[in-house]
């Protein structure tokens, strides 16, 4: 059911600060960011339509047929934090891509403390919570988000045609708060844009806290040619799944706390299909080459550093 499953950002760092250039792959030399020489274009947040056979992300779980069931955290969960460079603890939040095929369904069993979170991508995702009073299922369509409190659900295509998600498995302690069980949907088409730096970089928020502590999830675009400065997120993982890209995720050399080693300066290549990840207190900073937008489907576990967009939109 599963192919080409990876760790993501921490674990290709570890292989980039133990096998020298070119021999790791998608490590190049690291030099440090250059300032930008001129002003980022605008770019109108305008979320594409996708093809499935275009769609080709490094962590893909894909169900032809009968039930498929997702037996751990995600398919590419790591086993030990020793390969997570900058972190002493495994990722909170692990994400994937999911090919549901017609007649397929794909089921997420429940798991304690854990969340489960997506945006259909191509086609129509049909949502069912086993046991629970709903009279039909839950349809998400093509840039459609949704939660899942606690994460039991099957996923079906809705349909004649295939269906694919980016699913995100999300964990952490219990919400102080009382939330909705049934399933959540959030367009993101028509989901408020927030846009800074000239209208270079725009973010839609599906879900924060406090419907979803352990991790919000939204959609973040930028023009080709839109850096994003060096910065860190200090108690919280960010993750994100690339739709569109071209650039680089440049780590310079730092301490981290809790962390023996100092980290060594170093980048990840990073394309159309690349999930990353970045520890908490990790800084870091994206390079673009000025080839291809960025388009990512983004992830902080747990929620809260999403909300220094709304900062940046409403600065003057």
């Amino acid at each position: 059911m599963r192919t080409s499953l990876a760790v993501g950002l921490a674990a290709a760092l570890s292989a980039c600060a133990t096998q020298p250039p070119p021999r790791a792959q998608g490590c190049v030399e690291a030099p440090a960011p250059q300032a930008s020489v001129r002003r980022p274009s605008a770019i109108h947040p305008v979320l594409p339509t996708l093809r499935l056979e275009n769609l080709r992300f490094q962590d893909l779980a894909e169900c032809a047929t009968g039930t498929c069931a997702v037996d751990g955290a995600s398919p590419s969960a790591p086993t030990s934090p020793a390969s997570q460079d900058g972190a002493t603890t495994l990722p909170p939040a692990m994400a994937w891509l999911q090919v549901i095929r017609p007649g397929a369904a794909v089921a997420i069993p429940r798991r304690a403390n854990t969340d489960l979170l997506g945006v259909a991508l191509v086609g129509t995702v049909s949502l069912e919570r086993p046991g629970a009073p709903q009279v039909a299922p839950v349809q998400a369509g093509a840039w459609t988000a949704f939660l899942v409190p606690d994460g039991d659900a099957v996923l079906r295509a809705s349909g004649d045609a295939p269906a694919a998600a980016i699913l995100v498995t999300a964990s952490g302690p219990s919400p102080a708060a009382e939330r909705p069980r049934d399933v959540q949907l959030r367009d993101l088409v028509a989901a408020q844009d927030l846009s800074w730096a000239q209208g270079s970089v725009h973010a839609r928020i599906a879900f924060e806290a406090p419907l979803s502590p352990r991790a919000s999830l939204g959609v973040l675009v930028a023009s080709d040619d839109a850096p994003v400065a060096e910065h860190a997120h200090d108690g919280a993982w960010e993750l994100l799944a690339a739709v569109s890209a071209a650039g680089r995720l440049h780590v310079p050399a730092q301490r981290v706390p809790g962390v023996a080693q100092p980290l060594e300066a170093r980048d990840r290549t990073v394309t159309a299909g690349s999930i990353v990840y970045v520890p908490a207190g990790v800084r870091h900073a994206w390079i673009p080459d000025g080839t291809h937008p960025l388009i990512a489907v983004q992830v902080y576990s747990p929620a809260g550093p999403e909300q220094r967009f709304r900062g940046l939109s409403a600065a003057p």
